[in-house]
């Protein structure tokens, strides 16, 4: 039995064996302190890098981090066979040392196969990667995101061997986060949300000019820094409040169409494939600090919706999915009910910036 299963039913048998007096309430939940009998033995322990052979360890300078405080919220794993052997391997995202692949060779033991893969992605701040088969061939394919570059997609040719997709539609900037896939139109491909936080924020560039013109008796930024507020990784993310400070939005997420045969392209978000909550179109993206994404039905229907944890002041999202890859946001108060139990919707200032 792989590792990974024989964990889950190891966790799943303590949980169950416990009675309904062990449990605790709290608002909308429960929860129990794990026991452990006495006279038991350790379920769980550590094992170090010299027996599993992992011995891969995130990155990051102090000078990397300074130059862009995005990079500091770590990275993430992916799991999946890739080589069909039937043991559970390992990817593991790397700031700023290459992303490493090890191999499951059973009994906790693991081989480092990044080079022969090829997905060392040894040239950006990689966040976050899936295992997924977007091809339709049967074998996991890997998906990775970045700060700064986007998302990539290495297909696998079936025995764990891996090579880059460039012309596979994914948009290769922003500062992407984690990424969630489901068959959202019911076409039997697997389509993906793409979160994006940003790249480099503004609290970054402490010394940072703002260009600015009085329309109505406002001012309206026109560049930062010399760069047009026209430009892609600008455009429709700073404004100026009521106090003439200047405030900041996160990147617009993508939801990409699965095209068949490792191709997607992205869907517009002002064009009906989103709807607010009275049912109109969006007049533009929202601009969100996106952390995490995932797919779910969370109205019953049997179609996927989409669930988005955001950073900072913007709310989370939940778009529902009519079944055919349209979404509506959810409309309160059914959405609170899902957010009733998150603390981190509060509005974070950050430091004024007068124009």
């Amino acid at each position: 039995m792989p590792a990974l299963t024989a964990l889950i039913i190891v966790s799943w048998l303590l949980l169950s064996t416990a009675s309904a007096a062990d449990w605790q309430n709290g608002q909308g939940y429960r929860w129990q302190e794990l026991k452990v009998p006495a006279t038991g033995r350790t379920y769980l322990q550590r094992l170090p890098a010299s027996a599993t052979g992992i011995t891969f360890t995130n990155y990051l300078s102090e000078d990397r981090a300074l130059e862009s405080s995005v990079r500091t919220s770590g990275s993430g794993v992916a799991a999946g066979d890739v080589d069909g052997d039937g043991w559970c391997d390992l990817y593991f995202c790397g700031m700023e040392n290459p992303n490493a692949l090890y191999r499951n060779l059973g009994n906790g033991k693991f081989e480092d196969v990044t080079a022969r893969a090829g997905v060392a992605c040894a040239d950006q701040f990689s966040t976050g990667a899936v295992f997924a088969d977007v091809d339709g061939d049967g074998d996991l394919d890997l998906l990775v995101n970045s700060v700064g570059g986007g998302s990539r997609l290495f297909l696998n040719d079936g025995t764990g061997k891996f090579t880059e997709a460039t012309n596979c539609g994914l948009v290769r900037r922003f500062g992407s986060t984690s990424l969630a896939l489901a068959d959202i139109d019911g076409n039997g491909t697997l389509d993906v949300y793409v979160c994006n936080y940003a790249t480099v924020k503004i609290e970054d560039r402490p010394n940072a000019r703002f260009d600015s013109v009085m329309v109505n008796g406002r001012p309206v930024l026109t560049a930062i820094d010399g760069v047009p507020m026209t430009s892609p990784e600008l455009t429709n993310r700073y404004f100026v409040d009521a106090e003439r400070v200047v405030r900041e939005l996160g990147e617009a997420d993508i939801l990409y169409l699965n095209e068949g045969n490792g191709k997607f392209k992205p869907v517009p978000w002002t064009e009906g494939r989103f709807l607010d909550e009275q049912g109109k179109a969006l007049a533009k993206p929202p601009y969100d600090f996106g952390l995490s994404v995932m797919f779910r039905d969370m109205d019953g229907d049997l179609a996927p919706d989409i669930y988005v944890c955001n950073d900072l002041f913007p709310p989370d999202r939940i778009w529902l999915n009519d079944g055919h890859g349209k979404f509506r946001a959810m409309v309160e108060p059914h959405r609170a009910q899902y957010l009733a139990l998150l603390d981190g919707r509060g509005f974070r200032r950050h430091q004024p910036r007068w124009v």
